[in-house]
C-alpha cells in the first residue's frame, strides 16, 4: 500500500502538475519530480547534461531527480506499478526503508553539490533550487512524522477503546493513503 500510495500520491500526481508550467514557464514554485532507479529512461542528452548519475550520493536517483526539476525537465513516471518482493525479514525491511530514506535526507547536500556544480550564484536561482531541496527534504519529515502520528493514534484508539476514536482512527488512515503528498504540505 506504500508503493501504491507513493506512486499514486506522489509520482503521478507532481508529473500531471509539470503540464501547469507549459502554460507559464518561468513560474517560480515548479513542482518536485522524483527519478526511481528502477525502470528509469533518459535520453542521451540529459544523461550528458547533468553529467551522468552522481556517484558521490547513496541515492543517485533522488540528487538526479532535484537536478531535473531545477532544469525544468519533464519527469514522466511509467504508468505501472510496480512487482516487487518485500524484505522476508524486520532487519531487511528496515535496511530497506533505511536506504530510501536516505535519499530525502540528504536534500541539503545534494544542494550544495548541485550549487558547486552548476555554479549557482544568483539568490533567485538559489532560492528556486531551495524550495525544491525542501520539498525533497518534506519526503524524509513524512517518512517520520507520518507513521509514527498513525502508530500514536492506533495506541491512543486502543487505550481509550472508543468507537468514535476508532472511526477516526480508520478515516485518518484512508487519508494518509489516499492524500497526494503536496496537498499536506506548506511548500506545494
Amino acid at each position: 500500500m506504500w508503493q501504491v500510495r507513493w506512486s499514486i500520491g506522489f509520482e503521478l500526481f507532481d508529473a500531471l502538475k509539470q503540464f501547469e508550467f507549459k502554460k507559464n514557464p518561468s513560474n517560480f514554485n515548479y513542482p518536485l519530480n522524483y527519478c526511481i532507479g528502477h525502470g528509469l529512461f533518459f535520453t542521451e542528452k540529459i544523461f550528458y547534461d547533468l553529467g551522468g548519475f552522481n556517484e558521490d550520493m547513496h541515492n543517485e536517483d533522488a540528487i538526479f531527480g532535484l537536478e531535473l526539476s531545477y532544469n525544468r525537465e519533464k519527469i514522466y513516471p511509467i504508468p505501472y506499478f510496480d512487482l516487487a518482493d518485500t524484505p522476508n525479514s524486520l532487519k531487511g525491511l528496515h535496511r530497506q526503508k533505511s536506504s530510501w530514506y536516505v535519499g530525502p535526507f540528504h536534500s541539503f547536500k545534494y544542494y550544495r553539490q548541485i550549487v558547486r556544480k552548476k555554479n549557482i550564484v544568483a539568490l533567485k536561482e538559489r532560492a528556486r533550487l531551495l524550495l525544491l531541496t525542501l520539498k525533497l527534504f518534506n519526503h524524509a519529515i513524512y517518512w517520520i512524522a507520518g507513521p509514527s502520528f498513525l502508530v500514536i493514534s492506533f495506541l491512543i484508539c486502543i487505550t481509550e477503546q472508543s468507537i468514535v476514536l476508532l472511526l477516526l482512527f480508520v478515516s485518518e488512515v484512508i487519508l494518509f493513503l489516499a492524500l497526494p503528498n503536496d496537498h499536506k504540505t506548506f511548500l506545494s
